[in-house]
């Protein structure tokens, strides 16, 4: 599975008119049904295979473009397999060191984030720790609410950290993962200023401004391309789940 995953990211990595095309059709007929290829009980492994096939997917396509072309193949090849980093809008080629004081800010920002892992870490296998075969609802109700904020700031952290380490290691300035999600005023913010910048832009550019361009364009349209927009989203976030769940009881999934 991996390996001919890595053929699929490598030949549309590469110039070649044909790569962009030829690597994501050889991505679809042989990836992506690799979930339903695994052991009818592995319920974790279908879902996070059929997560990030899915998700891989969406980075080819974006390595398809004209402007990812014109860049190195490395920073490709990372943009593909790094999921949480959106390489592919990175500031400079590589080549301009960062400041001393970027430099500082980076090696600060990786020491934080990592303390906030450690400290999500504990929380989080406290969380877990109150998910008992006894428990009751209201000590169910608390560990799920302290497993999504652990989520929260887990994420946050983990995007913080990578950007210091590609700032000191690649000398590339990445635009951020999480902008400080638990800091929003509104469901509006929350969801379109401030989470998973990587994914929203790939549902913005490859999903709703293309529905609404092929509509015509216009307000009137906005409307449509939002909800095919939110179908995508919870496509990619949902079916995964349906997939693992509905296969570890034995059930064929097209047909639940």
């Amino acid at each position: 599975h991996l390996l001919i995953y890595l053929g699929g990211a490598v030949a549309v990595t590469l110039q070649h008119r044909v790569a962009a095309p030829l690597g994501t059709a050889l991505f679809a007929a042989c990836v992506l049904p690799g979930p339903f290829l695994l052991p009818t009980g592995e319920r974790v492994q279908r879902s996070l295979t059929c997560f990030t096939s899915g998700f891989y997917f969406c980075r080819m396509l974006q390595l398809s473009g004209r402007t990812a072309r014109r860049r190195p193949l490395w920073l490709k090849l990372s943009h593909t397999f790094l999921t949480f980093m959106d390489t592919a809008g990175a500031h400079g080629d590589g080549t301009a060191a960062p400041t001393a004081g970027e430099r500082a800010k980076a090696a600060g920002q990786i020491g934080v984030a990592v303390l906030n892992l450690l400290v999500v870490a504990a929380a989080g296998l406290t969380a877990s720790a109150q998910l008992q075969a006894g428990s009751t609802d209201l000590e169910i109700a608390a560990a799920v609410l302290l497993g999504g904020v652990c989520a929260l700031a887990g994420l946050t952290a983990f995007g913080d950290m990578l950007c210091g380490v590609w700032m000191l290691a690649a000398r590339l300035r990445l635009p951020a993962l999480m902008r400080n999600p638990m800091m929003s005023l509104s469901l509006r913010e929350f969801w379109g200023r401030r989470w998973n910048s990587v994914i929203q832009t790939t549902l913005k550019q490859y999903i709703f401004l293309r529905v609404s361009r092929g509509c015509g364009g216009g307000r009137r349209w906005n409307g449509v391309a939002a909800a095919a927009t939110f179908l995508c989203s919870g496509f990619i976030h949902a079916y995964p789940v349906f997939v693992a769940h509905n296969c570890s009881l034995g059930r064929p999934v097209l047909l639940v």
